[in-house]
């Protein structure tokens, strides 16, 4: 996996100096430990009166700031100092399958498969809809992989696949956004319904046909 520190921009206000990064990783759902170091003691070890996104194992890919107390920080210090942000991964975990638009049916059984956990390892399969759990398709699975039989039960919509480490809440992974679909067309059953209905209402709505009666006979005949 490729991971990377970019743009990183300082600024300053008073005793506080601003560190503004870009954490680059694979997926939205990996996870960091970013640590700043200082040329004032020759990069030797990190900072250590900073908050902000800095100093924690669960920091995700995306824009970031590192706040350091320069007074506490250097003390009477003066000139000028650099900074450099390091980035160590925490977890590689990913989701395979479903991958991004695919269309499950229900009533259909599909593979959803994970990479990064170790595969003895028990992870818990949970069906996501607007970022909320809505059903918890298995509560632990090994192996990377499970045939999940779509119930009828399951609302056609958007949901993601949520895999996570029975063992360690910070290990997790989500999968691209993927749609359930009936498995038949509403709009094909309800014009089935249609034709049967109009087909029903014919026959009881048509009138009955008699054979004419016949002519009386002619005198004398």
């Amino acid at each position: 996996f490729a991971q990377k520190i970019e743009y990183v921009k300082a600024s300053a206000e008073g005793d506080l100096i601003y560190l503004d990064y870009k954490l680059v990783g694979d997926f939205a759902q990996q996870t960091f430990n970013v640590k700043v170091y200082c040329s004032s003691s020759e990069y030797a070890k990190p900072m250590q009166y900073t908050t902000g996104d800095v100093n924690r194992t669960d920091i995700a890919p995306g824009l970031k700031r590192i706040i350091i107390d320069g007074k506490k920080e250097f003390g009477e210090f003066e000139g000028e100092v650099a900074f450099k942000v390091t980035a160590t991964v925490i977890s590689d975990y990913s989701v395979i399958n479903p991958f991004s638009g695919q269309k499950f049916k229900r009533g259909k059984e599909y593979t959803v498969q994970w990479e990064g956990f170790n595969p003895n390892t028990s992870v818990r399969i949970e069906l996501i809809k607007n970022g909320q759990v809505v059903n918890v398709i298995r509560n632990a699975e090994t192996g990377g992989n499970f045939s999940w039989n779509v119930r009828k039960s399951v609302k056609p919509g958007k949901y993601h696949i949520k895999i996570v480490d029975i063992k360690n809440r910070n290990a997790i992974a989500q999968s691209a956004e993927f749609k359930v679909k009936r498995a038949v067309p509403l709009v094909a059953t309800m014009g089935t319904g249609g034709i049967l209905t109009a087909g029903l209402a014919y026959l009881l709505l048509k009138p009955k046909v008699y054979d004419p009666l016949p002519f009386p006979p002619s005198p004398g005949e």
